[in-house]
């Protein structure tokens, strides 16, 4: 288990290849090694790896199976480059971002960068098939840190008010101020249009560039994205959930009113889990005080009976 709390930047000395495997060598510093021992789990650039052999008080070798190669950016880095890299969260440690398992489930493409002062905003793409679970507001590991996302793609992922009007991100709503638009949203709602499909953003602090391998991005360049686990699976469920009521309807229909059906089951699962959100977000919160909880050697807290699930 991970926090998605960067606490180092390690650098590839070496890279070796073998059928189906790859075996790197990090060079870290003395205080993350302390008490590391072969078969510990370390999340690199968010991917959990194991460490197969320790030359030194600095050196650290990992072994990468295949299909993590398949899946990651692992495949690509070369000597020299800079990594991400957290310890296994242990116990009595604080749970400052989300739970992560260490498995990344895509790659996601940097396709803007803006730097206002003191901050930054980066714009990633992921295919189609991954934007169901992610919102904006919820939460996604990227090479290993807890980030949280700005904004999605509006074109692609449009919702709608009981008006049936779409609902458009704060970003893109003027706001009436004395100064008139806030610099900041101003900034979000002209980059790119909000063009790109398939498309979130997310807000780096100067902390959160100072910790970890972001400030070293380029568009372009490629990074591992792993889903919120409690958003996958309420996503999931609705959408089977759903899919199994209307089956069932259409092969009596007609093919324009299958064709219809199917695309007002699309616009009622994004309306459910869009629904679900707040609930996601305090089931989390949960999960992460049992975390701690766990972590700091206390009872776990009881649930009050007398409250019901309203859902």
């Amino acid at each position: 288990m991970f926090t998605g709390i960067v606490t180092d930047i390690a650098t590839i000395t070496s890279i070796r290849d073998f059928d189906g495997l790859r075996t790197i060598t990090l060079s870290l510093i003395p205080e993350f090694c302390e008490s590391l021992t072969i078969g510990a789990s370390v999340a690199v650039d968010g991917v959990c790896l194991t460490v197969s052999k320790i030359h030194d008080h600095e050196h650290v070798d990992f072994d990468i199976m295949l299909q993590s190669l398949r899946t990651t950016t692992l495949a690509e880095i070369k000597i020299g480059a800079h990594v991400n890299v957290e310890r296994a969260a242990k116990e009595g440690a604080e749970v400052g971002g989300h739970i992560l398992s260490g498995h990344v489930d895509c790659r996601g493409k940097i396709i803007d960068i803006q730097k206002p002062p003191n901050n930054w905003m980066i714009r990633f793409e992921v295919e189609p098939e991954w934007m169901r679970y992610i919102f904006s507001k919820g939460f996604l590991a990227i090479n290993g840190a807890s980030l949280t996302v700005s904004d999605i793609d509006v074109q692609k992922y449009p919702f709608t008010d009981v008006d049936n009007r779409e609902i458009r991100p704060s970003a893109e709503r003027p706001r009436s101020s004395a100064e008139g638009q806030c610099p900041t949203e101003k900034l979000v709602s002209e980059v790119n249009g909000y063009t790109q499909k398939n498309s979130f953003d997310v807000w780096l602090i100067p902390e959160t560039l100072r910790r970890t391998t972001f400030s070293e991005k380029n568009v372009g360049d490629f990074v591992n994205i792993e889903i919120e686990r409690s958003t996958q699976i309420v996503v999931d469920a609705v959408r089977t959930a759903v899919e199994e009521q209307m089956r069932l309807l259409l092969p009596n229909l007609s093919t324009v009113h299958q064709l219809k059906l199917e695309n007002e089951l699309e616009e009622t699962m994004k309306l459910r889990t869009a629904a679900l959100l707040p609930r996601i977000m305090n089931n989390r919160e949960n999960h992460k005080e049992h975390a701690n909880c766990f972590c700091h050697g206390q009872p776990l807290p009881q649930n009050n009976p007398s409250q019901k699930d309203s859902t």
